[in-house]
């Protein structure tokens, strides 16, 4: 599939490496970012008046495994819309079932995926299990008595 030239103009660019946000056009050739002087010619034109254009965001906290979980969501389709071109999952695969989160989303997805694996062998299967820490599992280790929600206060250290 060839890429198309594209010609992102009168948006507000904002530039992190050297610090700029002003209003200027983007040239985009065969899928990479070109100069005024290089550029061939649009075959798109995108028309930014009023819009920030910025360079691919990042999620740092998100839940990707759409098929693996209950609260997962499609990545390309959630993000990509939004400028967002990487997304960190935070811990919805554990070691049980990451390979299959590697094969299905990170591999198979057009953006960046990195993953922080939960110490849950299943990860975050379900949100069915708070991930409230109850007295009564801990009473014999800790001593405690008294509520059934376990305070880290309530422990010295």
């Amino acid at each position: 599939m060839m890429k198309k030239n594209i010609l992102i103009k009168n948006g507000v660019v904002v530039d992190p490496i050297f610090k700029t946000q002003e209003q200027r056009d983007v040239y985009i050739q065969s899928g990479r970012i070109a100069s005024a002087k290089n550029f061939t010619g649009a075959d798109i034109v995108i028309d930014a008046s009023g819009n920030l254009v910025v360079p691919g965001l990042i999620d740092f906290h998100s839940h990707v495994f759409a098929d693996g979980t209950e609260i997962g969501i499609e990545p390309d389709l959630s993000f990509i819309p939004q400028g967002v071109t990487t997304a960190v999952d935070a811990g919805s695969t554990g070691i049980a079932n990451f390979e299959c989160f590697k094969k299905d989303v990170i591999q198979r997805s057009k953006m960046r995926i990195k993953a922080f694996v939960n110490l849950c062998p299943a990860g975050l299967a379900t949100m069915k299990y708070h991930e409230l820490v109850y007295r009564s599992c801990f009473s014999c280790a800790f001593g405690l008595s008294g509520s059934s929600v376990f305070d880290l206060q309530s422990v010295s250290a």
